[in-house]
C-alpha cells in the first residue's frame, strides 16, 4: 500500500479519490483485472461483522468497535448520530463543510467504511432499538470507490478529548489499513494535517 498526503484539502473525500484514480490510473484500469479483483474483495469485506472489543491503555475502561458499511442499514442507523456528534468535535467548520457531505454518504453512498469506537454500555441492545444511543470515542474511516477500490482516502480520525491517550486511534486506523489492504487497495490518500495521524497510519 502506498501513501499519498493531501493536507488543508478544502474538497471532500470522493472527489480526491476520484480525482487521483483519473491522474494514475491508465486507460482501461477501471476494467483491469487488479479493479475487478478489488471491487469483489470490497463487496465481501464491507458485510455486516460482529464487533469487537479494546480495553484502554490506561484508563481500563472496555469499547465496543464497529465496522460500519455505507450506506448505514436501519439497525445501525443509531451510529449515525453519534458519529456526526463525534466529529464536530473538529469544530465549527465541520458541520458546515464537511458534515453535510459525510451524512449524505452515510445514507447513500456505497464507499465510506468507519471503524466506531463506543462506550460498552451504549451496544447492549441487540438489535439496536430505535431509542438507542450511541457515545462515540473514537472513529477512522476509508473512502473508495466501490467499482475501483484501488484507491481510498484515509479520513475523519478523530478521538473524543476524554477518551484520548487509550490507544484508540492507533488500533482503529490500524484497522482501516488493514481492511483496506484486504479489498486490495493500493494507494492510500491521506487527507490530514495531522503528524499523528500521519505516522499512525505509516506505522500500520
Amino acid at each position: 500500500m502506498l501513501l499519498f498526503r493531501v493536507q488543508k484539502a478544502a474538497v471532500s473525500s470522493a472527489a480526491c479519490v476520484r480525482r487521483i484514480i483519473t491522474l494514475i490510473s491508465p486507460r482501461g484500469a477501471m476494467d483491469s483485472p487488479a479493479a475487478t479483483s478489488a471491487a469483489a474483495n470490497f463487496n465481501a469485506a464491507v458485510r455486516f461483522s460482529q464487533p469487537t472489543h479494546i480495553v484502554g491503555a490506561r484508563n481500563s475502561c472496555t469499547y465496543v468497535v464497529d465496522q460500519l458499511g455505507s450506506p448505514l442499514p436501519a439497525s445501525q442507523a443509531h451510529h449515525k448520530s453519534a458519529i456526526t456528534a463525534l466529529l464536530n468535535g473538529f469544530g465549527e467548520h465541520f458541520a458546515e463543510w464537511f458534515g453535510r457531505d459525510l451524512e449524505c454518504r452515510l445514507d447513500r453512498d456505497g464507499g465510506v467504511t468507519t471503524f466506531l469506537a463506543s462506550t460498552a454500555s451504549s451496544n447492549t441492545v441487540t438489535p439496536p432499538s430505535e431509542t438507542t444511543t450511541t457515545t462515540a470515542a473514537a472513529q477512522s474511516s476509508v473512502y473508495v470507490d466501490p467499482v475501483n477500490p484501488l484507491v481510498g482516502a484515509l479520513f475523519n480520525v478523530f478521538t473524543a478529548a476524554e477518551h484520548r491517550r487509550q490507544g484508540l486511534s492507533k488500533h482503529l486506523v490500524q484497522l482501516t489499513c488493514d481492511f483496506f489492504d484486504r479489498i486490495g487497495g493500493q494507494l492510500m490518500v491521506l487527507g490530514t494535517g495531522s503528524p499523528f495521524a500521519a505516522r499512525t497510519c505509516v506505522s500500520a
